[in-house]
């Protein structure tokens, strides 16, 4: 899942999509187009919304490319040692050019990014959403889009899905839709097995286990 984020992001900085449309429509020469929405990431601004495993994972692999970090995660404690820069929702709003949701859907995250979010946000911001639909409201979302405030959006998951045929974002060139499927691979399943099968053998030994989760 966290491979899926970072190759979304790049997609979007480097406008991916629209250069392998570019080819298929037989176009080589790029002209006035050649620097159309093709940025990068190095210095720029990277909010990851959410520090758990899959968070972590997504900052250890896109922190080479050279941005700049922020985290919001209300339910971790502060290491300073890690030197990470944690501050809170609205700041990382405010100063990201990309926003990476990487959290849990609960009831207190239902439309996290809604209407006063969007708001203070960055106009020429990229949003990219691998954690869950309900995270963000969606039709505040295609209303910004519409505005120009958001210059991209990547989603492998939506309020609805399957996404309906008649949704907006499906007409919209700044955005990238998968379908719900960043955490699969045959790497993934055979992992998840195994983690599974380590976890049985650690309660069976009386070790301590390693992938708890609270109910």
């Amino acid at each position: 899942m966290s491979t899926h984020a970072v190759a979304l992001v790049l997609s979007l900085v480097r406008n991916i999509p629209y250069w392998n449309n570019w080819v298929n429509l037989g176009k080589w020469k790029r002209g006035n187009d050649m620097f159309s929405k093709v940025y990068t990431i190095k210095n720029k601004n990277v909010g990851i919304i959410g520090f758990g495993s899959i968070g972590k994972q997504i900052f250890k692999k896109i922190f080479p490319f050279g941005p700049i970090v922020y985290i919001c995660d209300p339910f971790l404690k502060v290491r300073k040692e890690l030197k990470i820069n944690f501050v809170k929702l609205s700041d990382l709003l405010k100063k990201s050019d990309y926003i990476i949701l990487a959290c849990a859907s609960t009831k207190e995250n239902f439309h996290m990014l809604d209407e006063t979010q969007f708001k203070i946000m960055k106009k020429g911001v990229s949003i990219i959403n691998v954690a869950r639909g309900p995270l963000i409201n969606e039709a505040v979302l295609i209303k910004y889009l519409k505005k120009d405030k958001i210059a991209g959006v990547a989603l492998d998951v939506l309020e609805r899905e399957p996404i309906e045929e008649n949704n907006p974002l499906l007409k919209m060139e700044n955005v990238i839709i998968t379908p719900h499927q960043a955490g699969y691979s045959p790497e993934s399943f055979i992992n998840l097995k195994k983690m599974v099968f380590d976890e049985i053998i650690r309660i069976l030994r009386g070790e301590k286990l390693k992938n708890c989760v609270d109910i």
